[in-house]
């Protein structure tokens, strides 16, 4: 179920979604056409999340660090919060425009099956 070419996929996207996500496009034009589209999207999306969610963690625990100089690169609390109530449905969207890639990954699996080899 979980072949290599898949593997090397998640661990190079989890890599890439932990640092500043510059690779994503060349590491899925790369691998993607290895594996059908739904389990790539699946997989390598939960793999990038990962990456994403361990790249916020690290930039939390760095801001909580009481130093000097950090206090300059963490954003005010009251301009978050501001932000957050002004624009309330930004993070609905970038879920919703993840599971859209995923429902698209989908169909494109399914057409290709329909049309043969």
């Amino acid at each position: 179920m979980f072949d290599a070419s898949l593997a090397w996929l998640c661990l190079w996207l989890f890599l890439d979604g932990a640092t500043i996500s510059v690779f994503s496009t060349p590491l899925l034009l790369h691998y993607g056409h290895l594996e059908s589209p739904w389990r790539v999207a699946l997989f390598g999306g939960v793999a990038s999340a990962l990456g994403s969610a361990l790249q916020l963690m690290m930039l939390r625990w760095i801001l909580a660090a009481r130093r000097p100089w950090m206090g300059r690169l963490a954003p005010a609390r009251s301009r978050v919060e501001d932000a957050l109530r002004d624009h309330p449905s930004a993070s609905f969207l970038a879920l919703a425009a993840g599971a859209g890639v995923v429902l698209l990954a989908l169909l494109i699996d399914r057409l290709r099956r329909r049309s043969g080899p």
